[in-house]
């Protein structure tokens, strides 16, 4: 048997952990090489089955075989794994690498050459995640410039061979890497630099702590348009040649791509003002230099230009230069208030037309420009508030979608004062009376979170939706029954976390028999009253109402297809009369309302309801006959 087969799968005399949550994998495998004092990581590596020529890509290999690492080095498989930095796709040759939510550019990532910083290497011996990044020149902790050969001999830093990841891997030399000579990073570009290399931390709380730093309106980019839209503004703010790609940058002198990432990364923070600050400086130096000027045009331009970046970082930057993209000559106005139609109709996303709708019904202020009717602007401000609300408030049909609440328990939720309704003449014009705030409906699903039992249950349990099958021929009292969960006297469970985007109906579990409290139960409103439901009723609420949803399934469309082709209908939601629905719902009984009721299962209550096939209606069966029989309702 050979010695490598003698070795294969054997673990380390000694087991360790990572030293630090920012310590690459591959710099894990080398500190337990040198720790051990056996030289060739190689050798270690083949233990797991794994050999590379390169061993710095080793975080990219497939985690299923890096998990064998785990028993051999003596850590963790979450630990090997967390250091992970798989591909995005893995059927393409150049695929940028995941480090955690963060994306890198394969061609930014250094994996032939150890680079170190031995400031930072004498505060903690580890080699951090950062230095794999070219387009980070200097180490974001000590700020010295990375080095990548020996301080003595000159030779460049590998990582097949390893006696620490300060030492020089020259069997002749082996001396320790000093400081590099060259000055550290400036001080003025410190901060904005270390958020800029947080951006690209595989440390989920780092990194949005990063995020968190930037302006509103480019938090949400992708990690990969983030990146690019920080270098793009970076090279026009420092006056980069035009001529470098995209590519080229981490090629170019460290000090200038510092002050590229850190000068677009500022920019970034407070968009758009401090991009519109520094565009109006240099127009008012450019006031005498045509050609300087136009050339200043140009390069704001291009970061707009959607052939040439994403349409994420087109429309953010045709935001901050809504004159510059429409052609007209105030490009450098100083009121940022001002915005023209076509900037504004994005902001809302909505067409012309609509647009046109909003101003000739006065929901939005204008200011005319020259006298044509078509040439006008609006307030940014009031743009955006709108803008916001749209984006802040959910329609009922949405909240009947993703939550399963009826629109009738909707609007009771919203009468009782549960949800919230969107009250602005925009919103209200642009969707209609029926939009409740995602604040409310958010703050709704934090209570019923809190409220949540996740074991203990003691009996059967079934979704609400289900349980409230026994109550039949009226509308369900759910603001009451959600007000009973919320204060506690209806105990419900519920597997998984309630959110804003989970069914409710179908996510909350409460014992059968606790619904028979509400079998009688009105709903209470706010300083007295009755709940008044509206002239219409979907389809779907009228199922819900009739206890349709279960198994026999009756084809309401069809039953009512002669009252819904007699009504108008507006818009996708086929609706009934409210009126003729409830007189339906008092004169027949659904089966899932008597096997609610009774307990029975499908089959028997098939068998017990055979005698009254006379009272068989198209939904159900007669209620008055049925509730007046012998049957234990």
């Amino acid at each position: 048997m050979s010695a490598h087969n003698m070795l294969t799968g054997r673990a380390l005399r000694f087991p360790g952990e990572p030293v630090a949550a920012d310590q690459t994998l591959i710099g894990l495998v080398a500190d337990r090489v040198a720790f051990h004092v056996l030289g060739n990581i190689n050798g270690v590596l083949r233990r797991a089955g794994i050999s590379m020529d390169y061993p710095g890509s080793l975080s990219k290999v497939d985690p299923a075989m890096l998990a064998k690492l785990a028993p051999i080095l003596g850590c963790s498989e979450a630990a090997i794994l967390a250091r992970v930095t798989p591909p995005t796709n893995p059927s393409a040759l150049n695929s940028p690498a995941r480090f955690g939510d963060a994306i890198v550019e394969p061609f930014e990532l250094e994996t032939h050459r150890r680079r170190i910083s031995p400031l930072s290497l004498k505060a903690s011996p580890h080699h951090r995640e950062a230095w794999l990044i070219k387009l980070l020149p200097y180490c974001p902790v000590s700020l010295e410039l990375l080095r990548s050969d020996c301080s003595k001999c000159g030779r460049p830093l590998r990582w097949k061979v390893t006696r620490g990841v300060d030492r020089c891997d020259s069997e002749e030399c082996d001396e320790r890497i000093q400081p590099t000579v060259a000055p550290l990073l400036e001080e003025s570009l410190a901060e904005d630099y270390r958020l800029f290399a947080d951006l690209f931390s595989s440390l989920t709380d780092r990194r949005n702590a990063a995020l968190h730093e930037l302006s509103d309106e480019v938090r949400l980019f992708g990690p990969l348009e983030l990146i690019d839209m920080i270098i793009a503004v970076g090279l026009c703010v420092e006056a980069a040649d035009r001529q470098v790609s995209r590519k080229m940058v981490h090629k170019l002198p460290p000090d200038r791509v510092a002050r590229i990432c850190a000068g677009g990364t500022a920019m970034l923070r407070s968009w758009p003002h401090g991009i519109r600050n520094w565009a109006d400086e240099k127009a008012e130096r450019l006031k005498g230099d045509y050609r300087g000027l136009i050339r200043h045009r140009k390069d704001i331009r291009r970061l707009g230009r959607r052939f040439l970046v994403s349409d994420m970082q087109a429309e953010t930057v045709k935001r901050a230069f809504p004159d510059l993209f429409a052609n007209v000559r105030r490009s450098f106005a100083k009121n940022d208030d001002i915005i023209l139609r076509i900037e504004a109709g994005r902001l809302l996303g909505i067409t012309p037309n609509r647009l046109d709708d909003l101003v000739a019904h006065s929901v939005v202020s204008i200011e005319k420009i020259g006298d044509s009717e078509k040439h006008i602007r609006f307030r940014r401000s009031e743009i955006i508030d709108l803008q916001k609300r749209l984006t802040g408030s959910r329609s009922s049909a949405l909240i009947n979608r993703t939550n399963g609440l009826p629109f009738y328990a909707i609007e009771q939720l919203r009468v009782t004062g549960a949800l919230t309704s969107e009250t602005h003449a925009g919103v209200l014009f642009l969707r209609g009376a029926d939009c409740i705030t995602i604040e409310s409906v958010a703050a709704m699903a934090t209570e019923l979170e809190k409220m949540r039992n996740e074991a203990d249950r003691s009996g059967a349990v079934e979704p609400i939706g289900t349980a409230a099958r026994r109550i039949g021929g009226r509308l369900k009292p759910w603001a009451t029954i959600f007000e009973a969960i919320r204060n506690g006297a209806l105990p419900f469970w519920s597997e998984e976390p309630i959110t804003i985007e989970t069914n409710w109906m179908r996510m909350i579990l409460v014992r059968p028999e606790d619904m028979k409290a509400f079998d009688q139960a009105a709903l209470e409103l706010p300083g007295g009253g009755v709940f008044e439901s509206g002239e219409d009723c979907s389809l779907t609420d009228a199922r819900e109402i009739l206890n349709l949803q279960g198994i026999p399934h009756a084809d309401l469309r069809s039953i009512l297809n002669d009252e819904i082709s007699r009504r108008r209908q507006i818009g996708p939601r086929v609706s009934v009369s409210m009126k003729s629905i409830l007189k339906l719902a008092e004169q027949t009984i659904s089966v899932a309302e008597i096997c609610a009721r009774t307990g029975w299962n499908q089959r028997r209550a098939k068998w017990r309801l055979a005698p009254f096939r006379g009272c068989r209606t198209a939904v159900g069966w007669d209620r008055a006959v049925i509730e007046s029989s012998d049957l234990p309702l």
